[in-house]
């Protein structure tokens, strides 16, 4: 059942997961040698992202920043599901669906997905 409260434990849980993303990506890209700050980048109020300079990473530093965001999302993911389900039981398609926007290479917009299709198309090895 959707209520007020579930509502605003799924808009919370999805808002932290996505912020836990960004972070990883960021200490990822610390542990490989980040030399600049990133920049957070806002596109409404779900997609938000950060632009890292990634000139100066290998192909397979730049892979595993990207890689580093979704793994992140594990640090929450068991208490959002321990916690969530209880509340709102869609709150695991929509996480399913958040997996699925990020990996899934579109091609239209830029997510981790579509990069790391384009390192591979490039015949950069892991």
């Amino acid at each position: 059942m959707l209520t007020p409260h579930a509502l605003l434990f799924s808009a919370v849980a999805l808002m932290g997961l996505i912020l836990v993303h960004e972070l990883g990506h960021i200490v990822m890209a610390q542990c490989v040698g980040l030399t600049r700050p990133p920049r957070l980048k806002m596109r409404g109020l779900l997609a938000i992202g950060v632009a890292i300079d990634t000139t100066h990473f290998t192909p397979k530093a730049i892979a595993y920043t990207l890689i580093a965001g979704s793994w992140a999302e594990w640090v929450l993911i068991p208490a959002i599901f321990l916690e969530g389900l209880r509340y709102a039981p869609l709150l695991g398609v929509l996480i399913a669906a958040h997996w699925l926007l990020n990996w899934i290479p579109w091609g239209i917009f830029p997510n981790d997905g579509t990069r790391l299709w384009r390192l591979w198309r490039r015949g950069v090895p892991y």
